[in-house]
């Protein structure tokens, strides 16, 4: 699981997929208050054991706008890079930036911080399985 486990959040609908169309559905519980976050999957690529990428983009939640690119890229024959580019605004403009902004870029900090090193230890424990 890559949601950090001090978020809480509820995945209401898991997509099935990555591929183009997917849909996944999460409860963020700040507070008392709850947020739905809907994001649809979308331009899935492929590229085999050179990698592959695919976008999220939000449909509606708690960001003005939300788009999510992961990319994989392989950089030899048993290593990898995972990157991450998200483009987001906040709610009410200037003013959410003002209010939130430090506040939201610091848990994103922290979060992705948390996904890649669960990634690479999950990679880890995986290769330590094979024997590799």
């Amino acid at each position: 699981m890559l949601i950090p486990p001090w978020e809480r959040v509820t995945i209401e609908q898991a997509p099935t997929s990555l591929g183009d169309g997917a849909i996944a559905v999460l409860v963020l519980h700040i507070g008392p208050v709850k947020l739905r976050w809907v994001a649809k999957h979308s331009n899935f690529i492929d590229r085999g054991e050179d990698g592959g990428e695919f976008t999220d983009e939000q449909v509606s939640g708690p960001f003005a706008s939300w788009v999510h690119r992961h990319t994989v890229r392989a950089t030899g024959p048993t290593s990898c890079v995972l990157e991450d580019h998200i483009e987001y605004s906040l709610p009410l403009g200037r003013l959410g930036e003002i209010l939130t902004g430090w506040h939201v870029r610091k848990k994103l900090a922290r979060m992705f911080d948390y996904r890649h090193a669960t990634t690479i230890t999950a990679l880890e424990l995986n290769g330590m399985k094979n024997g590799e």
